[in-house]
């Protein structure tokens, strides 16, 4: 795993709140959001630093469902313990199951349920779609 303080982050003014929440969640606030040559953030070399919020399993998985300059839309996957987490309007949700609600992620799950694994969909937390498949 490559050092924390080697990591380039790129930033758009637009998108950088999302980007610093979630290195002050993960105690990385030594962090530099560096833009790129478009000023675009590259949210995919988030995948190199994020752990699971539950059981701090790494490295995640990443499923894109939608993508413009950005990920729009697409789902994080922790493979022990199954949890998934959406991206959604280009903002990774990676809340702890306690602050998830079931009526908000079981559309989420029915929306792209042709491209969620079929593992996430039948046995994925903190929902999943069980009962419907």
């Amino acid at each position: 795993m490559r050092d924390v303080e080697e990591l380039d982050f790129s930033f758009n003014p637009n998108d950088f709140y999302p980007l610093r929440v979630l290195a002050n969640l993960y105690n990385l606030s030594n962090l530099t959001f560096i833009p790129d040559e478009e000023g675009q953030i590259i949210k995919r070399k988030l995948m190199d630093i994020l752990a699971c919020p539950i059981d701090k399993y790494y490295p995640l998985e990443l499923h894109v469902f939608e993508e413009k300059d950005e990920i729009v839309e697409g789902v994080i996957i922790c493979p022990k313990c199954l949890r998934w987490y959406p991206i959604r309007e280009e903002i990774p949700e990676m809340l702890p199951d306690e602050l998830r609600e079931e009526k908000d992620e079981l559309p989420f799950l029915r929306k792209w349920k042709k491209k969620i694994p079929r593992k996430i969909l039948s046995e994925g937390k903190p929902f999943n779609l069980k009962s419907e498949i």
